[in-house]
């Protein structure tokens, strides 16, 4: 495969267009793909499982309602975390003929997003020699990996999840079914209580809890998730927080200020449709 700096414009205003996000977000997407890509592509690469708002972004985001995330959240399974920064550099060097280039690995430790912590990485790419980040409005790449984790990944073929397919015809990636980034999420939800201002998660919760169909498939991974995160599961106090009005207030508050372009429902009616699901469970 072999993109020029022409085909690449047009890629960057197709995705824009199509998902409603300004140019700078598309192309940093584009860049996201282009490194999975060289993960796919090396042996070392298949030890992770991908999850999170960039694979949600990808699979189940109405369009009205895409939530940009510069971040790629991995799970390290059947590897260390401590190998990915190897790894990373393995797949920065890898020439794909699509004018992309990685450099500058910086990584650091994360703290926040499981119980047990993982390693959170960024770098610095371009196109074709054309910077992009940290340049005006573009972003560095960011990776978040952690481990732990007990899922049933499933094998999807890169071509059903990028947004530009050129190129990836032989490759696949192991990803989180829809139960499971729902389960982790709410896991995450209930740790933290109130305190989660995160709006973005409550978001994609909402986003899966439309789609979500098979209530058995998904108890079965809310209780392995929380019992390997040694959260107790119990429907009731989930349900209270989900409609807790000061916590939805705070939630609103946050909407307005960080996702007021999205064509989401009131915070008191997504939260409704999370719980429905909750309770069906």
């Amino acid at each position: 495969m072999i993109w020029n700096q022409t085909e690449f414009n047009n890629k960057v205003a197709a995705v824009a267009k199509k998902l409603k996000i300004k140019s700078f977000e598309a192309q940093l997407l584009l860049a996201q793909e282009r490194f999975l890509a060289r993960l796919a592509s090396i042996e070392d690469g298949h030890g992770f499982v991908w999850k999170g708002g960039s694979l949600l972004l990808r699979t189940y985001m109405p369009e009205e309602t895409t939530r940009f995330t510069v971040d790629i959240d991995l799970l390290a399974k059947g590897i260390s975390v401590e190998s990915s920064e190897a790894i990373f550099k393995k797949a920065m060097t890898l020439d794909l003929e699509d004018g992309f280039a990685f450099e500058n690995l910086i990584k650091s430790f994360m703290e926040r997003d499981t119980p047990y912590g993982g390693e959170r990485y960024e770098m610095d790419w371009s196109f074709f020699k054309k910077t992009g980040a940290p340049n005006n409005n573009s972003m560095k790449l960011k990776l978040d990996v952690c481990a732990g984790d007990d899922v049933d990944e499933e094998v999807v073929a890169a071509t059903t999840l990028f947004l530009a397919t050129e190129g990836t015809e032989n490759l696949s990636f192991r990803i989180y079914p829809p139960e499971f980034i729902f389960a982790e999420k709410l896991e995450t939800a209930v740790r933290f209580k109130s305190g989660n201002s995160r709006f973005k998660d409550f978001i994609d919760l909402w986003v899966l809890s439309e789609n979500i169909k098979n209530t058995k498939k998904l108890r079965a991974a809310v209780d392995r998730c929380f019992k390997r995160r040694g959260t107790p599961y119990d429907t009731v106090q989930i349900v209270a927080l989900l409609s807790d009005k000061a916590h939805i207030q705070q939630l609103e508050q946050y909407g307005r200020k960080h996702y007021e372009r999205l064509k989401l429902p009131s915070v008191a009616t997504l939260l409704k449709s999370v719980t429905d699901l909750i309770k069906k469970i």
